[in-house]
């Protein structure tokens, strides 16, 4: 079972979460047209924290991905790129408190939000010195993923 998360473009609108989950289920229908393996699509920030996850987290397909046999396939995910939406699931290869982790750390560096599918439904947006924040959640208690 894999572990998905979602990182986007912020939006002033996506801290209603009726509006966020809207567009996501929309955005998630992949029916733009691309070639959503391509890391071209990303723009912006989006690219930036790509760029900077494939490093411990290499891509399972597309451009970039490792040989099915090379060892550090375990580590690679299956990222589906988006002009303004990344999509993320992880293998049960490793720790998802990890991924999540270290996620969140790169989506605060590069000001992004990021959308916790497979835990509480948290979606965290950048606050205004930077640092991400809870937008909304299904579940009442929230806390960032230890760093």
């Amino acid at each position: 079972m894999s572990y998905d998360l979602t990182v986007f473009t912020p939006r002033e609108e996506f801290y209603d979460r009726p509006s966020f989950i809207r567009w996501w289920k929309a955005r998630a229908r992949w029916n733009e047209g691309l070639d959503y393996f391509n890391p071209d699509n990303a723009q912006g920030q989006l690219r930036l924290w790509f760029n900077e996850m494939i490093v411990t987290y290499p891509p399972l397909n597309g451009p970039g991905r490792l040989p099915f046999d090379h060892p550090r396939m375990e580590m690679a995910a299956d990222y589906n790129i988006g002009t303004d939406i990344i999509y993320v699931g992880f293998s049960a290869g490793y720790s998802r408190r990890d991924a999540a982790a270290r996620s969140f750390c790169v989506a605060e560096k590069h000001h992004i939000g990021i959308f916790f599918n497979s835990d509480d439904g948290d979606v965290w947006m950048p606050g205004p010195d930077g640092s991400l924040i809870v937008a909304h959640t299904e579940k009442p208690a929230n806390r960032a993923p230890s760093t």
